[in-house]
């Protein structure tokens, strides 16, 4: 169990970055939209927009893989999304 916790705390800046990530991607997406729609950027600015957001989701799957990996290296079960989780009834 207390490696079990040691392991959740080292992955969790990781996972924090990684959102981090995402979020700015959606934010440069959506600004790129309402920029364009006002028509106050030219369309190298927006594609440099767009460029920056995609290269932002790349480095926040990258960092997604690197916590996924080690549990198959270390012959642990895949995660089981809820959905799929059977409640256990006593």
């Amino acid at each position: 169990m207390q490696q079990y916790i040691q392991q959740q705390q080292q992955e969790r800046p990781r996972a924090l970055v990684a959102l981090a990530l995402k979020a700015v991607a959606l934010a440069l997406g959506i600004a790129t939209i309402v920029l364009a729609a006002l028509g106050a950027a030219s369309i190298e600015t927006l594609a440099l927009l767009l460029a920056i957001g995609l290269v932002a989701l790349a480095i926040a799957a990258i960092a997604d893989t690197r916590v996924i990996i080690p549990r198959y290296v270390q012959g642990q079960q895949p995660p089981i999304p809820r959905q799929q989780r059977r409640k256990k009834r006593r």
